[in-house]
């Protein structure tokens, strides 16, 4: 009996045999030597996982992949036990490729609280190994374009963690 998938778990899937089948895990394990030349280095994001971050972990690891992305939804958990979190990549032998720190609200009355919220999340991701942050937004209202002065006002909060985070050795993306 076929039970029902939702998207992620489609692509999850189709892309887990897809990988297994093509041999992806010596191309992804660096033996390629258009990989080595190029330096590129090759990294999975979490998401797929639905918040199961540990089994993403060694799953992506399975794979040959060495670096991955987190979101937020990582934070909580781990926020006063990075160590741990740490260990476990480490375990695992994967890198940080990337965290992805969630929106930046341009409401005047969140402002400091949304630069604070990033600001913590490029701490943890030092405490990581880290080096960068992805900021996404949600300038965009339902049914219309953000105004100029919304796009504005977003670059000024993102400006703002940005220089904050640079300060602390994290680039914000």
């Amino acid at each position: 009996m076929l039970e029902h998938l939702n998207r992620r778990q489609f692509l999850q899937s189709a892309g887990l045999s897809a990988l297994a089948l093509a041999g992806a895990k010596p191309l992804l394990a660096g033996s390629s030597e258009l990989l080595k030349k190029s330096g590129l280095r090759i990294a999975y994001s979490a998401i797929t996982w639905g918040g199961k971050d540990d089994q993403a972990i060694r799953d992506i690891a399975s794979l040959g992949y060495k670096g991955i992305q987190l979101r937020a939804n990582t934070f909580g958990p781990y926020r006063n036990k990075p160590s741990e979190l740490k260990a476990l990549l480490d375990q695992y032998k994967l890198t940080l490729a990337m965290f992805s720190s969630g929106n930046v609200e341009i409401d005047p009355a969140k402002e400091q609280s949304t630069i604070d919220q990033h600001v913590a999340h490029a701490s943890f991701v030092k405490a990581l190994g880290g080096s960068s942050i992805q900021l996404t937004n949600s300038a965009r209202p339902k049914g219309r374009m953000p105004t100029t002065d919304e796009l504005k006002r977003l670059s000024q909060v993102m400006n703002e963690i940005g220089k904050q985070t640079a300060d602390m050795g994290i680039q914000a993306a």
